[in-house]
């Protein structure tokens, strides 16, 4: 199954594109196809990806290094399913403000990542409420 990539928008100087891709080792390359065929020209400052289905004890993150961009991540440690990935330009500084995933996995997810803007700063929060499995 080939997912399909929305219309980046424009947020505060910001373009963003946001996807659920139901895991990133499915279609990382998918990812990388979509940035070289529509991002020719850095159009896309922020990819934000959720249910990226990434576990730490199972996959690298090296692996899914996009060039131009830095990688933040928020995985689940217990459990199948959720997970974060914000890909960030290398243009815009930027700083992970927060990430508890690891503090209230069962309940809640998210990671906030402060953005500078020219002279303002934009923070982006991609958060999952979750259930508890068990």
């Amino acid at each position: 199954m080939k997912v399909e990539f929305g219309k980046a928008i424009e947020i505060y100087g910001l373009s963003i594109i946001h996807l659920n891709c139901t895991s990133l080792v499915k279609h990382f390359d998918e990812l990388k196809d979509f940035l070289i065929n529509n991002n020719s020209n850095n159009k896309v400052d922020v990819i934000a990806l959720s249910e990226t289905w990434l576990m730490p004890s199972k996959h690298e993150l090296s692996d899914f290094v996009l060039d131009k961009y830095s990688l933040n991540t928020s995985s689940r440690n217990s459990q199948t399913g959720g997970g974060f990935a914000i890909y960030v330009n290398n243009g815009f500084n930027q700083k992970v403000m927060c990430n508890i995933s690891k503090v209230i996995e069962y309940f809640m997810q998210f990671i906030l990542i402060g953005i500078a803007v020219k002279i303002d700063r934009f923070e982006l929060v991609v958060c999952l409420n979750s259930s508890v499995k068990q």
